[in-house]
């Protein structure tokens, strides 16, 4: 009797292995399928429906009880990518987050050049958070171990974005002409080694040798990778004082400003489709979610009642303040609509055509646009040449539309000059009139972070 009731604990105990082991397999593979399909989004650049494709496979794999060092990879490649995905939506916490707990798993499972590409993965981050010390740090491990391992492919594409993204950025153009030019040598992709070697070297004052590597950048048949070297072309020739040709590399830059949008037009249009089509692939997870979400409201419904009283008798509270803020943003808003810089800055930011590029603005636009701007925050413009008294009338101009948040395109085309020359005509006012020697922010952070109410 003793013996069977043994036998029948150990079948039973048998059973309920091979459950296990069935359960841990199937999420394995699900959520290898799942990370599979959002690679191939990825390359498609559907960015949003293989950031959902990442989420998906990530849940499945936490599910595996079995961490095994196959398990470990695939979750680590799934929040290397996911992490990337992340950092594309600006959600650069969340994608710090798993890049470094993607490098930690790919340390402990010693996959050394997948630690690699996680730690350069980091610095992109940091870099983004504006932590240049940071990304430093990690890029210059990723390189050494890339290195070490005579791995020209990963390392090159490194050496590229150390030298364009860090040294570039931070005016180190020395170094950047240095990384850059290794990343070349190591295979990486010429037409962005030329087009950044040519913008270092425009940086430099080095026309000629700018101008050289330009050329051969625009054998790209990218777009945007056109638009750049046009417009620092059109400057170059200008400097020269050749404004036929001048004036043909203008005509040229907004030919393919035109053709970006359009592409940026279809891609809006092939993403809509990919999310729809995502929607309907998570149809066939219901069944299991279901489960998990009705346990889930099981636990927190307690919360939530209070959560929702909480927010009752705070709203009680703030709502006579939301209806004069309401009232404040209404007049705002009637204001800034009959600006006329302000009307043309916000058409210029939906869609740049040939219609929108047709405008004029004089000296009373742009005083009353700076009395608006000043009237909505705290006198802007008065306490900025307080602190800089050198601004000049078109210095204010560029402060006062960076302020308001309209991109570096849409500034650049207000003040009638291409994005290059804005970037050079920042970094020259940042030096010349805001301590440059002195100061480590660059000129957006200087606007941005000029707090009115404590001055």
């Amino acid at each position: 009797m003793f013996f069977l009731f043994r036998n029948i604990i150990f079948l039973f105990a048998m059973m309920l292995l091979l459950m296990s082991c069935d359960k841990n397999a199937k999420h394995l593979n699900e959520a290898n399928t799942l990370f599979n399909e959002g690679v191939e989004l990825r390359n498609q650049h559907f960015t949003d429906a293989a950031a959902g494709k990442f989420a998906t496979a990530l849940f499945e794999i936490n599910k595996c009880k079995k961490q095994d060092s196959t398990t470990l990879s695939l979750k680590a490649n799934i929040e290397d990518n996911f992490g990337a995905m992340c950092w594309k939506h600006d959600l650069f916490t969340e994608a710090f987050d798993l890049h470094k707990d993607a490098a930690n798993i790919f340390e402990n499972i010693k996959d050394t050049a997948m630690y690699a590409v996680a730690l350069r993965n980091c610095g992109r981050v940091a870099n983004s958070m504006g932590n240049k010390n940071l990304a430093k740090q990690f890029y210059n491990e990723a390189i050494n171990i890339a290195n070490s391992l005579n791995d020209n492919e990963i390392s090159g594409e490194m050496y590229l974005e150390y030298g364009r993204d860090i040294f570039m950025e931070n005016s180190e153009y020395s170094k950047a002409i240095d990384y850059i030019s290794t990343a070349m040598r190591k295979g990486a992709d010429s037409i962005l080694c030329h087009m950044a070697l040519g913008l270092t070297y425009y940086y430099m004052y080095d026309d000629a040798d700018a101008e050289k590597h330009l050329l051969l950048a625009l054998k790209s048949d990218k777009a945007g990778v056109k638009l750049s070297c046009y417009q620092t072309l059109s400057y170059i020739e200008q400097s020269k004082k050749n404004l036929t040709k001048a004036i043909e590399y203008q005509q040229l830059f907004i030919e393919n400003m035109l053709i970006s949008d359009n592409e940026k037009n279809n891609e809006n249009i092939l993403k809509i489709k990919s999310e729809y089509d995502l929607k309907m692939q998570q149809q066939q997870f219901k069944s299991e979610q279901k489960i998990f979400l009705l346990r889930l409201v099981a636990s927190i419904s307690s919360v939530i009642i209070i959560l929702l009283v909480i927010i009752y008798l705070s709203r009680q509270k703030t709502l006579k303040k939301q209806i004069e803020i309401e009232q404040m943003k209404n007049q705002i808003n009637s204001a800034m609509k009959r600006n006329k810089v302000y009307v043309t800055a916000l058409s210029l930011s939906e869609k740049i055509t040939s219609d929108t590029l047709n405008f004029t603005l004089n000296d009373n636009d742009w005083n009353d646009y700076i009395q608006l701007v000043d009237t909505i925050d705290n006198d802007f413009s008065k306490t900025l040449l307080n602190i800089y008294p050198t601004l000049n009338n078109n210095d204010l101009h560029i402060c006062c539309l960076v302020r308001q948040g309209f991109s570096n395109k849409v500034v650049s085309i207000l003040v009638g000059m291409n994005n290059t020359s804005l970037a050079r005509r920042k970094w020259r006012i940042k030096q010349d009139k805001m301590n440059g020697d002195n100061e480590k922010r660059n000129f957006d952070e200087i606007i941005y972070q000029l707090n009115i109410n404590n001055l």
